[in-house]
This record gives structure tokens, C-alpha cells and sequence, in this order.
């Protein structure tokens, strides 16, 4: 996934520490996790800006 991204392992890692830090088990229940990925493919179509991280 990380060479994928063009990311260190690490920062994979990382990222999807923070990921189930949000949203839990939620990720893992694949229901849920197409929805989500609907949402992010429809902002991408409509040309939504990316959220703001802290």
C-alpha cells in the first residue's frame, strides 16, 4: 500500500493508526466502508477541496 501511495511504510502505518482512532471498527465493517467510499469518489468528482487537517 505505502509504494502504492508513494509513502514510507511508516507513514502507512501511521495514517491508518489515526484512521481507526476516528472511526474504529467502523472501517472494518464492509457495509460502512463503501459508503465511506462513495462519499470520497463523489467529492473527488464534484471537485470538493480535500478537508483541512490540523
Amino acid at each position: 500500500m505505502a509504494a502504492r501511495l508513494g509513502i514510507h511504510p511508516q507513514t502507512a502505518r501511521y495514517r491508518l493508526r489515526q484512521i481507526r482512532e476516528l472511526w474504529g471498527d467502523t472501517i472494518d465493517e464492509p457495509d460502512q466502508r463503501f459508503e465511506m467510499l462513495l462519499v470520497l469518489r463523489a467529492q473527488r468528482v464534484r471537485g470538493d477541496p480535500a478537508p483541512a487537517t490540523c
